[in-house]
């Protein structure tokens, strides 16, 4: 298998990690609001990291859009970050 076949296989589950992982924090930790923001946003810096290093979209329209979806997340995030 090539590298490229390897690394794609790993996107769906760590999607799915990291959906679980910020529902997760959540519930984990209900009144450390400081402590969420900072997991939420590494993850999201680290999502956008492993998405970059997968590239698991084969046209270059998806990956922009899925780049562009991250960013608009993480920008949210930190907007939130600012508003509390």
């Amino acid at each position: 298998m090539k590298e490229k076949g390897r690394r794609v296989v790993l996107y769906y589950p760590l999607f799915f990690l990291r959906r679980w992982s910020m529902m997760l924090i959540l519930l984990i930790s209900p009144g450390e609001s400081v402590i969420q923001m900072n997991i939420i946003i590494n993850l999201n810096v680290a999502a956008i990291w492993a998405y970059g290093w997968m590239r698991p979209h084969d046209t270059r329209v998806r990956r922009n859009m899925e780049y562009f979806n991250e960013f608009m997340l993480m920008i949210l995030n930190y907007m939130m970050v600012s508003m509390t």
